[in-house]
C-alpha cells in the first residue's frame, strides 16, 4: 500500500484501462482482477519498453507467438506497483498458518510450534543480512517506556515463514 493519492492514480489508470479494453461480449468484462492485471501489464510493458526501446512478443510454443498489446502514446502506464513474488515484504497468514511461526533466531530453539512440517531445522535458519543490519527494534526510542532498548532482532520472536526461512515483515 502506499499514500492514498498513489492509489486513486492506480484506480483512474484501471479506469482508462477499463474504458478502453471494455467488451461486451467478454465473459470476464466484469471483472476487476481482469482489468488490474490489464493495468499490470501495461505496467510492465511500459517497464520493458523503457530499459530496452523495444519489446517482442513472446514466443508461447513453436507456431505460435503472443501479442504485444497496444498502448496509446502519453498515457501512464507506471503506478509503481510490485509484487512480492517470495512473500520478502508481507506473508499472509490464511492458508499458510501450518508453515508460519513465531521464533527468535538466536538459536535459542524457542519457537512456537503450529503444526509445522518441513525437513529444514529450525534452529539453524538465520536472519536475513537486511533485517540484521536495520537498526534495532526500539532502537529509536530515547525515553524509558519500557520496551526492551537493549535487544537485537535476533533475540526478538518474529513471525517467520519455515519453509521460504524469511522473517516476516508484516502480516503474520
Amino acid at each position: 500500500m502506499g499514500p492514498a493519492q498513489a492509489i486513486r492514480a492506480m484506480f483512474a489508470g484501471t479506469m482508462d484501462i477499463l474504458r478502453r479494453k471494455y467488451d461486451k461480449d467478454y465473459g470476464f468484462r466484469t471483472s476487476n482482477q481482469f482489468y488490474f492485471q490489464e493495468m499490470w501489464v501495461e505496467q510492465e510493458l511500459g517497464r520493458l519498453m523503457l530499459r530496452d526501446g523495444e519489446v517482442e512478443a513472446p514466443r508461447v510454443e513453436d507456431e505460435v507467438c503472443g501479442i504485444v498489446p497496444d498502448i496509446p502514446r502519453g498515457i501512464r502506464t507506471d503506478f509503481h506497483v510490485a509484487l512480492d513474488y517470495e512473500s520478502d515484504v508481507f506473508q499472509t497468514s490464511w492458508a499458510y498458518t501450518e508453515y508460519l511461526t513465531w521464533m527468535s533466531f538466536n538459536h535459542s530453539l524457542s519457537f512456537i510450534d503450529q503444526a509445522i512440517r518441513t525437513t529444514k531445522r529450525i534452529d539453524q535458519m538465520v536472519l536475513s543480512v537486511e533485517i540484521e543490519s536495520s537498526p534495532p527494534p526500539f532502537g529509536t526510542y530515547r525515553t524509558n517506556t519500557g520496551l526492551p532498548t537493549g535487544k537485537s532482532w535476533a533475540d526478538m520472536m518474529l513471525g517467520t515463514n519455515v519453509i521460504t526461512q524469511q522473517a516476516c515483515r508484516s502480516g503474520i
